[in-house]
């Protein structure tokens, strides 16, 4: 049964008259079921005093001497007073020394015994109120925190979706795992085209933004999640405890995250903590969530590149053709001239086989200009600076 409850609570009598307070200490309270203890004014009392039973005769001459004493002494627990009145300096005093209850005198034993249930009820109500509000407390900073998440979570997932750059999307990954976590160091780690790992981006404890980089990554827990695909959170078990990470640091706490693409595996997220702060399985949630978005964010950034890369070699292979229609068309137009020129005979005459020679000769050039000119209005059309001005 819980200390306080009525049946083993602890009562500290303070009584201005030795024999009151033995009488109520070893006889009264004892024979009531309670724990009592007998006050003394250069003595601690007890730690676990439920209730101070005050007994007031001399009312005129210092009555609450005895409690303020013990209020110097460290006692907080809740007071009864019983005196034969409550005068005007007494009254003063009731709520700076926590008396709860007054009982006049001369009063019947089972009233003082009933008083003193009524401040254990009292005070039990009190407990049970206090911590009904400190869970409320308690539920109201968590959904107040599960909001925020929920809040950064989607300004993140907007942010990465309209990012196209991978290097940006990898720094506001970091950024964002960092935050909602509330980690002191962040790392990204993507694979290369052999498999292997690389440490892209990682935000150290005082940076205001994370920064991309390409380092070959030793970390062996990245490692292992890359391998499996499952995620990790670990914890220093003894104090001092700590994992060697990234390049070489030193934690004391970490989640790692698989980042998947499809099924396949592509990179890992990364929090890491120092001192006395592990983290939550909420973090952990909040991370395989985020995960998602990062997948998305990634692959998307990295079709966009992709796409840019052949646009690049498109328009390097444009102005390939341009180069070559150009090489064709000074050469093929001198060649159509000089035909001209002998078909009209002002160099001299032709036989009839020789103009319809020069003449089919004439029409295969025809068609190699019309053939030259339909691949360079091809090539424009594909040209991507006209593209774009033409957007």
């Amino acid at each position: 049964m819980e200390r306080g409850r009525m049946s083993d609570a602890h009562i500290l009598v303070v009584a201005d008259s030795e024999k009151h307070a033995d009488h109520l200490a070893n006889h009264l309270l004892k024979y009531a079921g309670y724990k009592a203890t007998v006050a003394k004014d250069d003595t601690p009392p007890p730690g676990d005093v439920d209730v101070v039973l005050v007994d007031v005769d001399r009312v005129l001459v210092s009555p609450l001497v005895g409690l303020k004493a013990q209020r110097r002494l460290g006692c907080s627990a809740p007071a009864l007073l019983v005196a034969p009145r409550l005068n005007e300096a007494m009254a003063a005093q009731v709520f700076v020394l926590n008396i709860r209850n007054f009982l006049t005198k001369p009063a019947k034993d089972e009233e003082l015994v009933e008083k003193i249930k009524d401040v254990l009820r009292l005070t039990e109500l009190e407990r049970g109120q206090k911590e009904m509000g400190e869970r409320l407390r308690r539920q109201d900073e968590i959904l107040k925190r599960r909001l925020d998440e929920l809040d950064t979570m989607s300004r993140v997932g907007r942010v990465l979706t309209v990012v196209e750059d991978v290097d940006t999307v990898l720094s506001r990954i970091v950024d964002g795992v960092v935050y909602l976590t509330r980690a002191d160091e962040g790392a990204l780690f993507m694979a290369d085209e052999q498999g292997s790992l690389n440490l892209r981006a990682e935000k150290n404890l005082g940076q205001r933004e994370a920064s991309t980089l390409s380092t070959l990554s030793n970390d062996s827990t990245a490692a292992g999640v890359f391998q499996t695909g499952k995620p990790v959170m670990r914890v220093g078990e003894a104090a001092g405890e700590t994992f060697k990470v990234k390049t070489g640091y030193l934690v004391q706490a970490l989640i790692n995250v698989p980042i998947i693409i499809g099924t396949k595996v592509v990179g890992v997220m990364a929090v890491y903590n120092h001192g006395n702060k592990p983290f939550e399985e909420n973090d952990l949630k909040v991370m395989i969530a985020l995960s998602d978005y990062a997948a998305v964010a990634l692959d998307k950034a990295q079709r966009v590149e992709a796409l840019q890369q052949r646009v690049q070699e498109a328009s390097e292979d444009t102005r390939k053709v341009f180069a070559h229609t150009d090489n064709l068309t000074s050469p093929s137009e001198a060649v159509d001239a000089q035909l001209k020129l002998l078909l009209s005979k002002k160099l001299g005459d032709l036989t009839q086989k020789q103009m319809d020679a020069l003449k089919r000769i004439r029409l295969s050039m025809v068609r190699i200009k019309e053939i030259n000119d339909s691949v360079r209005a091809i090539a424009e059309t594909y040209q991507p600076e006209k593209r774009a001005k033409g957007k």
